[in-house]
């Protein structure tokens, strides 16, 4: 009875260990997969991160470069403010512009309406101070600035920033 009883304990011993070690593979394969879940979600993130990073880098880029541009052909030469406010809605639909064709994903009802609202705003702001400009032929509130080229400098940059800080929903959406 002794040896009957001995290949009976030792084999049920040996049936429990197989669904032991099966259950700590399973919760290890668990394990693993929630790892790599979590490292899925936070590669993600940092894709993420990175996109937009870039995108508020291109923007400022954008929005400085063609403040720039317009301030050094006509600003400063001439001491004119006459396509300060065009070119401010311009920069605005370069970096509407930028913003949209840069990243190639399917773009959701929100960001399109972000995107047109935008346009449709800075075209009509654009275009009634630059016809208030073209009848008065200048804006009273340049005068003092424009005799010192760097303090012109800083509105044409402050446009830049100001533009940037606009459209940081269209940018950011």
């Amino acid at each position: 009875p002794a040896l009957s009883s001995s290949p009976s304990t030792s084999g049920s011993m040996s049936e429990k260990k197989p669904h032991r070690k099966n259950r700590g593979e399973k919760r290890a394969a668990k394990v693993a997969e929630q790892k790599a879940e979590r490292k899925a979600r936070i590669d993600k993130r940092e894709a993420f991160r990175r996109e937009m990073d870039w995108s508020l880098f291109r923007d400022v880029l954008v929005a400085a470069g063609m403040q720039a541009v317009v301030y050094l052909a006509h600003g400063l030469p001439f001491r004119s403010e006459k396509f300060y406010d065009l070119s401010g809605s311009a920069t605005h639909l370069s970096v509407v512009f930028a913003s949209l064709v840069s990243v190639q994903r399917v773009r959701t009802p929100r960001q399109i309406f972000c995107a047109v609202a935008a346009v449709l705003w800075m075209t009509r702001l654009g275009t009634l101070l630059y016809l208030r400009i073209s009848k008065d032929g200048k804006d009273g509130r340049f005068d003092y600035l424009k005799r010192n080229w760097f303090a012109f400098l800083g509105v044409w940059t402050l446009q830049a920033a100001w533009v940037v800080l606009v459209e940081m929903p269209v940018v950011l959406v």
